[in-house]
């Protein structure tokens, strides 16, 4: 009979970091944020509302509004809700740019 023996040591590993995986911007997608959000160099997540984003209460922004709040524990680093879904604000801003590059020709 084989008996296996634990080590006298316990050996503790880290933690695996887990990130979310990125996702792809569509156009559509990429569209409805130039429908409603518009570049801006004064705001600190870099968008502003383009119209009224049909929240209610504190969620409520008007246009003009900076769009997104920052995230928690992560100073600089903005999120902006839309539809649904959480979306970081470097993210929207790389797509609006590409789009609006896209459709002045510099593509």
């Amino acid at each position: 009979m084989r008996t296996e023996t634990k080590p006298a040591v316990s050996v503790i590993t880290p933690k695996k970091i887990r990130r979310s995986r990125s996702r792809a911007v569509s156009v559509q997608q990429a569209a409805r944020f130039n429908a409603v959000l518009s570049l801006c160099d004064k705001s600190p997540s870099g968008l502003v509302w383009k119209e009224w984003n049909r929240g209610v209460g504190a969620r409520s922004r008007e246009c003009g509004e900076t769009a997104g709040c920052e995230k928690r524990n992560y100073p600089g680093i903005y999120l902006v809700g839309l539809d649904g879904q959480r979306w970081y604000s470097r993210v929207v801003v790389s797509a609006l740019k590409a789009l609006h590059e896209a459709h002045n020709g510099n593509l």
